[in-house]
Order: structure tokens, then C-alpha cells, then sequence
């Protein structure tokens, strides 16, 4: 049997550019939910709505991000709390179905992403135009250190260089928001 030893470098490398890419996004939504995001405060919908749910917290704090003058194009969410929201049943057992839920992708008008980085009973809404990141494509080094020489080894380093920013007067653009306390407004 004979090894294709271009073609078994190619696929590591992939797949470790894989790995140094997710940890980087990962990296960018932590960046995002730390520094440049707010949490809810109120909006004209607290005490207004009968029997509000988790799809009615996510409104609010749509509207508390539209309040400030920026239009959210997109909502983070916990996988675990995107399921439960599409597995609402009434006191029957029959599904009920989620008017705000148009796709897979699409919550409320907007883009709908999941992320087990977002905690369980929060949720992230915000608007992309806001926030600004700078990037370098995927960066491989190969050296030795140490014994490895001797011990026939070598390390490999995969790394993106990142810079996330916004501008001040942008925060309230994005809000990070746990379901619990807006229900409860």
C-alpha cells in the first residue's frame, strides 16, 4: 500500500486550519458578547404582553436595539433554547407553530445563528454592520524545539491574527439578553 504523502499533508493541514479558524470565531463572539454588547434594560412591551414567552423576550430586545436608531440583522442563540422554541406544544400535545420561526435561518426577520457559546437562556441580538473585524488568512509554522530533533519530532503552530473594534456610540447595537428577567418585565 502506498501513502500519498502530499495528499496526507493536505488533509492535516486542513484540518487543523479548522480547528485555528473555529477557535478564531469563537474568539470574535466572546469579543462581541464581553465588550461590545449591552444588556436589556426596558422597552414600550414590558407589562404589555399577555402570557410572554421566550420568543416575546427576543422581540423586546429587538426593539431595545431598534429604540436606539440601529436596525438587528441578526440573533444568537443557545442550540438547546432554538429547539425548545420549535417544540412548543399547546395543553393538547399539538405543536404549535412559531409565526417568527419563516426558516431555519430566519428568526423575526433575523438571520438566526446557534452557538453552545451563547449560554442557555440568554440570547444575542445585533446589528453586523457595526461591529468591525480585521483578520490575517490562516498563518502554519513547523520548527523544533527542545529535543524533538533528536526524538524525531516537530511542532506545528496555526494561527489568525484578530482585531474586533466598534465605535462607542455603536454599543447599544448589539444586546445580549437572558430570557428570564425580559419575560418577567
Amino acid at each position: 500500500m502506498t501513502i500519498d504523502n502530499d495528499l496526507l499533508y493536505t488533509e492535516i493541514v486542513s484540518l487543523f486550519e479548522d480547528v485555528v479558524i473555529r477557535k478564531w470565531q469563537d474568539g470574535v463572539l466572546a469579543d462581541i458578547l464581553a465588550n461590545y454588547s449591552v444588556p436589556y434594560v426596558s422597552t414600550g412591551m414590558d407589562g404589555q404582553m399577555i402570557n410572554p414567552d421566550q420568543t416575546t423576550a427576543i422581540l423586546a430586545g429587538k426593539l431595545q436595539v431598534m429604540d436606539a436608531n440601529f436596525e438587528p440583522d441578526q440573533i444568537w442563540i443557545n442550540p438547546a433554547d432554538a429547539m425548545i422554541m420549535k417544540a412548543q406544544k399547546n395543553s393538547s400535545g399539538d405543536y404549535v407553530v412559531n409565526p417568527f420561526f419563516m426558516t431555519d435561518n430566519n428568526f423575526a426577520g433575523l438571520v438566526l445563528r446557534t452557538s453552545n457559546k451563547i449560554d442557555a437562556g440568554k440570547f444575542l441580538i445585533g446589528t453586523s454592520s457595526t461591529i468591525k473585524e480585521k483578520h490575517t488568512s490562516f498563518i502554519m509554522r513547523a520548527g523544533l524545539i527542545n529535543e524533538q530533533l533528536i526524538e524525531n519530532e516537530s511542532t506545528i503552530v496555526g494561527e489568525v491574527f484578530s482585531i474586533v473594534y466598534q465605535s462607542v456610540v455603536d454599543k447599544p447595537s448589539w444586546l445580549y439578553g437572558e430570557y428570564a428577567p425580559i419575560i418577567a418585565a
